[in-house]
């Protein structure tokens, strides 16, 4: 006999498991479903923000990557203005920022990545070059 009074004994005197087989049968069967397509992930970025944010939102984080790849074209123009041997490696380095913005946009077409941190991170790098590059401008 179970605390509460019922009868969770078997007829040779143990306990008996909290779920009939037939019950756990039921659970694995739901548990190992196959997801349906529109649980899927990669249904692109641009939905995904759109969906999560709203279109003020997904201007905004288009408004975002547009500016981000705005200010490395004139982080590029700003290097002639710097010596040669730090416009070369100023310009390498814009390079390779819009590259892996580029490549990771690119990726992010085919999966949910609109909330990964090397967006932002590339983003925050990108404007603290150009930054730099149009302060050594302004400099008399």
């Amino acid at each position: 006999r179970t605390r509460t009074g019922g009868d969770d004994l078997s007829s040779n005197g143990r306990c008996r498991p909290p779920f009939a087989p037939a019950e756990t049968k039921q659970i694995i069967e739901t548990l190992s479903t196959e997801p349906k397509t529109h649980d899927l992930p990669g249904r692109g970025w641009t939905l995904q923000v759109a969906a999560d944010t709203g279109f003020v939102g997904l201007a905004l984080y288009l408004g975002l990557l547009g500016t981000a790849l705005l200010a490395t074209s004139r982080t590029r123009q700003g290097c002639n203005a710097l010596p040669a041997d730090v416009a070369q490696s100023t310009r390498a380095v814009v390079n390779g920022l819009e590259c892996s913005l580029v490549t990771f946009l690119i990726g992010a077409v085919f999966l949910s990545l609109e909330t990964f941190e090397v967006t932002y991170i590339l983003i925050v790098l990108i404007a603290r070059l150009s930054t730099l590059v149009q302060a050594y401008q302004l400099r008399p």
